[in-house]
C-alpha cells in the first residue's frame, strides 16, 4: 500500500477509534454484532469518509463544533452500543 494511503487508512481508523471513546461506545459488543459485519462496514465507511476535517474538528471538542450526527455516517450504529446514550434517558 502505498505511504499516503497507507496514513489515510491509519487516521480514519483513528478517528473511528477516537469518535467510539468519545461517544462512550462499548466496543466489545459493537464488533460482535452480526457477527463482526456491521463493524466492518463501519471501518469501511470511516476509511471512506469525506468528514475528516468536521470529524477532527469535534474530536478536539472545539466548542463551534458541528454535532456528529450531522457529518457521521456510522452514528446511528455507533449510538446504538452507547454505554450512556442521552437518547434514552427519560
Amino acid at each position: 500500500m502505498p505511504w499516503p494511503m497507507f496514513r489515510h487508512v491509519e487516521r480514519q481508523t483513528q478517528h473511528m477509534s477516537d469518535m467510539m471513546e468519545r461517544l462512550d461506545v462499548d466496543g466489545a459488543a459493537a464488533a460482535r454484532h452480526q457477527h463482526g459485519v456491521a463493524f466492518a462496514q463501519a471501518r469501511t465507511n470511516c476509511i471512506l469518509c469525506q468528514s475528516g476535517r468536521q470529524c477532527d474538528h469535534w474530536l478536539s471538542g472545539a466548542a463551534d463544533a458541528v454535532d456528529p450526527a450531522r457529518f457521521c455516517s456510522n452514528i446511528a450504529f455507533f449510538d446504538a452500543f452507547r454505554r450512556s446514550c442521552p437518547c434514552r434517558e427519560g
